[in-house]
């Protein structure tokens, strides 16, 4: 059996590189069209680590700053859209692309199926290593700008916001929302055969002799190593039957909630907006 290798060691590796390609250092340019008479719109290119360019959809309250911000972690899909409409008319928003996902595919274009085992019997060739890294110069660029409110920032999303805020510690708030693709994911998935879970299933039967590569590769991204590293605020929202492994999240950290879901699009996304604007009052 491989040994495993050393989670703190490995993502302050990360954190290393990120801080190598200062992130903060990025092109802004004005996009009318995305502007509404409470923001302007801007399209992004942040530089990532291996001089990565990433793509970012950006969009600034109009009147005077600084503003409570949002960044939105990327979710398991080819494409990033638009930040919605209400968000964007009292926060400072960065709606990121990951390496991979559309606008942000050169050179690299990531496929679906597929992505959730590029380069997994190695950690250090893992494509989510790179991912949570874009997601970390990201939060870098928030934090470079005159417009933020830094002590007032809230990450969204999947396992990428919970472990961006395990790594940002200035992060004030998080919400975790959507499927969790690596939370006690070596016993789930052997207890469904839907996607994006089942990616790892293929790949195993495909490489059963890659196992244990494949188990301590996804020992480091299990969101719970990184919940004593999160001084956030926390919601996790998630469907009922997540709520066993979901749980902990919360529970482990110094303010943690946790919603079952309703499962009601719009009912839902009224209860974490509720919070996070509660979360961010100034």
């Amino acid at each position: 059996m491989m040994k495993r290798p050393d989670f703190t060691e490995y993502w302050s590796g990360v954190a290393e590189e990120v801080a190598k390609a200062k992130g903060e250092k990025a092109e802004v340019s004005e996009l009318p069209i995305r502007s509404t008479g409470g923001s302007t719109g801007y399209a992004v290119t942040i530089i990532g680590t291996g001089g990565y360019r990433l793509f970012a959809w950006y969009s600034v309250p109009r009147g005077r700053g600084p503003f409570p911000a949002l960044l939105q972690t990327p979710g398991y899909g080819s494409v990033v859209g638009v930040p919605a409409y209400e968000p964007r008319q009292k926060y400072v928003v960065l709606a990121l692309c990951h390496r991979g996902q559309r606008k942000s595919d050169k050179p690299y274009a990531a496929s679906y199926p597929g992505l959730l085992t590029d380069g997994i019997d190695n950690p250090d060739k893992y494509v989510f290593r790179d991912i949570v890294a874009d997601c970390l110069s990201a939060f870098d660029f928030l934090l470079s700008r005159r417009e933020v409110d830094k002590k007032r920032i809230a990450v969204t999303g999947n396992d990428l916001a919970y472990m961006t805020a395990g790594l940002r510690p200035q992060t004030s708030a998080v919400l975790v929302t959507g499927e969790l693709l690596f939370r006690a994911v070596g016993e789930r998935r052997t207890r469904t055969s839907e996607y994006p879970i089942e990616e790892f299933n293929d790949y195993l039967r495909t490489f059963p002799r890659r196992r244990d590569a494949v188990e301590a590769t996804l020992g480091l991204f299990d969101p719970l190593g990184f919940a004593s590293m999160v001084k956030a605020k926390v919601m996790i929202s998630c469907a009922a039957p997540a709520k066993g492994y979901a749980a902990p999240l919360a529970k482990l950290v110094r303010q943690g909630d946790l919603r079952v879901a309703e499962g009601r699009g719009h009912t839902d996304h009224v209860a974490e907006e509720k919070w996070i604007d509660g979360a961010l009052a100034g």
